[in-house]
């Protein structure tokens, strides 16, 4: 169908809005800082009240609520399923941080998400005189994340995909997703701050200035005593002022490149103001970390090659991982590893290519043949031992290297990762120029 010609523009700049290829990694790090942020909830804020708030023993039993609340009219909670008892509640509980847990670390994301979700609105629907802003607006990101695609990167999801692909071919960036997913949580941010900013526009606490001067009397909310300067009358004037303006900015100008970043800077400067005085659990923290989804991908990739210049000049220059090129388990295993240095502290090279060797000093290709080689300070290093140094190097690695340090880890290791080397081209080689066939024998 051929459009008006005043139409096509628009309707292209509207679609290319929504739809337009996206990097992932912004969607990917909201679903960290929100999973985080669950974990938060539930354990520091329920898990020590759970039978306050929950159970048959609660404040406001689950008949009272159904009858008060609820006036029987179908909701959504999975926990009435099952036997109203406190040890109920206790395995609900602890299945919600399971799912949590899975959320952050991006496990079977697609499904996870919305099983983190579900249980979260059940929590919800159990106990609604329990919540803030900031739970509802968790609720609201959870429901929207559940449609798009936050596993595709930082997650165990795509380490796992990655697997199945020789990065050599592809690459380690991960592909592009369409953006709508990230713009309608951008855009459930700025309405509820245009939403925020017409309510208190419409009163008068807000336009004389006196605002600020109230919510900081409550003193069952206060975590600290107000500094001196809290009392000044013109300050906290300039402070009810200065809230209102940076929130008709988020909802406005936060939209243009050229003013975004500073609307971020004051919008944050606020949100970790209110919540160090006063006690309003996760309400500025769920806020806050919505503003990831507000910085460009390419400023995301600056920031993350200037700290690795920084751990450069600390640290000094990567190691080098010389790996056999033609075994798709090497070639499989140091791109997995290759995902995980968050800061590049591993150079990795095919010692199989001819183009690498001017690079390979006082390197012994023979033993190459049965191993992986390590460059270190004393020389190279193979085998067990380098994937030691390996992890050394990988901070989200670390948590397995005091196992690697038991007492007779390194002969276990070294005689298992030999019997793997040995036949690694039976086991995982799958290769189309007759490679594999030569060494069936063993590794040469």
């Amino acid at each position: 169908m051929n459009l008006p010609r005043a139409l096509v523009e628009p309707i292209s700049k509207i679609d290319n809005f929504f739809f337009a290829p996206y990097s992932p990694y912004p969607l990917a790090l909201f679903r960290i800082l929100l999973g985080l942020l669950m974990l938060d909830t539930v354990i520091e804020h329920l898990t020590d009240d759970i039978f306050l708030y929950y159970g048959p023993n609660a404040v406001v039993p689950l008949n009272s609520m159904a009858c008060r609340w609820w006036q029987f009219n179908p909701v959504f909670d999975l926990i009435a399923l099952f036997p109203y008892t406190n040890a109920t509640y206790v395995v609900f509980f602890g299945c919600f941080i399971f799912a949590c847990l899975l959320v952050v670390l991006g496990v079977f994301t697609r499904f996870t998400v919305p099983i983190a979700y579900l249980m979260l609105l059940s929590l919800h629907k159990e106990c609604p005189f329990n919540l803030n802003g900031g739970d509802s607006m968790m609720l609201l990101s959870m429901l929207i994340l559940c449609f798009g695609r936050s596993g595709d990167a930082l997650s165990f999801d795509s380490l796992m995909k990655s697997l199945k692909k020789d990065w050599r071919v592809v690459g380690f960036v991960p592909p592009v997703q369409p953006i709508w997913v990230v713009r309608m949580l951008q855009m459930q941010l700025t309405l509820a701050y245009l939403d925020t900013f017409l309510w208190k526009a419409s009163g008068t606490k807000w336009l004389d200035g006196t605002a600020v001067y109230y919510a900081t009397r409550m003193q069952d909310f206060m975590r600290f005593p107000l500094p001196f300067f809290m009392d000044n009358l013109i300050f906290l004037s300039l402070l009810t002022w200065g809230t209102l303006i940076i929130e008709a900015w988020m909802f406005s100008l936060i939209w243009f490149r050229k003013t975004r970043y500073t609307v971020l800077a004051l919008a944050l400067m606020m949100h970790f103001g209110i919540d160090l005085f006063i006690n309003l659990p996760v309400f500025e923290w769920v806020f806050m970390s919505m503003f990831i989804l507000f910085v460009y991908p390419d400023d995301l990739s600056k920031v993350a090659s200037w700290i690795r210049q920084k751990v450069t000049i600390k640290f000094g220059p990567a190691s080098v991982l010389a790996f056999d090129g033609k075994c798709i388990l090497c070639v499989r295993g140091v791109g997995f590893l290759h995902r995980l240095d968050l800061f590049r502290r591993i150079e990795l090279i095919d010692f199989t290519d001819h183009n690498n060797h001017d690079r390979l000093i006082e390197f012994d290709f023979a033993r190459a043949q049965t191993e992986m080689l390590f460059s270190t300070k004393n020389g190279w290093i193979g085998g067990f031992r380098a994937f030691r140094e390996v992890v050394k190097r990988l901070p989200l690695l670390w948590i397995v290297l005091p196992l690697m340090y038991f007492p007779g880890m390194t002969n276990i290791g070294d005689a298992l990762y030999k019997k793997v080397a040995a036949n690694r081209y039976l086991l995982f080689g799958r290769c189309d120029d007759g490679y594999c066939e030569i060494h069936k024998g063993g590794a040469a």
